[in-house]
Formats: structure tokens, C-alpha cells, sequence
């Protein structure tokens, strides 16, 4: 379906880890007790979304104006990094103060792994660019 759509290798590598970073935003970020909390209600799972849903946009857009866009894959790439990096840091504190009751769960790890995976996707592009020159 998306084969004739998605005709460079970046593009592609764009389009699969941006599916699997805006999943990983509705799939469980934290275990409190028996609760799972998913990643889109915390305030770095909020800021995630945020830039993938601008980054969608701007793909798009750019796809269609036929327009080779790397620059804003790295540094959105980079950002949704920085977020989940800054989860970790940021509920780290109370979960050594409640003794182990909060766990990371899949979603966080896959959050940075579809935002790594965007990066490379703009390092890419700015080889690809830099080959048409």
C-alpha cells in the first residue's frame, strides 16, 4: 500500500518508527501498584505527542510539495529523545522515595525507540539531500 507512496529508504524508516512512537504514547509508561498509567496523560508523553503530531504534519506536507525534509526529523527526533530521557529522570526521585512502587513499562522504551529511529531517519535525509546536490 505504501510502497509506491514511500519511495526512499528514509522515508520509510520516518513513517515506521514515528507509528511506533505515536502507539508507544497510548501503551502503559508507568506501573503505580496494579495501575497503569499510559504515556499520553504525563507531561512528557503530553510534549511527545505534540511534536510527533507537528512532525506528521510537516511530512506530510513537505511530501506532497515534493520537498526533502531532514533538519526537522533530527531535531524533533532529538526533542522526543530528550522527553523520554527526561521521564526517566524526572520520576526517578519518586521511585526511590515510595520504595520500588512505580516500574517503567513497554511504552516509555518504545516512545525512545520510534524517536531514535526518526532521528536516523533525518540523518538520512540530509545524506540523501546532500547526494542530489
Amino acid at each position: 500500500m505504501f510502497r509506491k507512496y514511500f519511495k526512499l529508504r528514509h522515508e520509510k524508516i520516518y513513517f515506521y518508527s514515528f507509528l511506533i512512537a505515536y502507539v508507544s504514547l497510548f501503551l502503559p509508561w508507568l506501573r503505580l501498584l496494579a495501575f497503569f498509567v499510559p504515556g499520553i496523560i504525563l507531561p512528557f508523553g503530553g510534549l511527545t505527542a505534540i511534536l510527533l503530531t507537528f512532525s506528521a504534519i510537516h511530512f506530510f506536507w513537505a511530501k506532497r510539495k515534493q520537498k526533502v525534509l531532514a533538519i526537522s526529523n533530527i531535531v524533533i527526533g532529538s526533542l522526543c529523545i530528550l522527553c523520554g530521557i527526561g521521564h526517566f529522570l524526572g520520576y526517578q526521585p519518586s521511585v526511590s522515595f515510595v520504595g520500588g512502587l512505580y516500574t517503567y513499562f513497554i511504552g516509555v522504551y518504545l516512545s525512545i525507540l520510534g524517536s531514535i529511529g526518526i532521528l536516523i531517519s533525518g540523518i538520512l535525509g540530509v545524506k540523501h539531500k546532500k547526494k542530489m546536490e
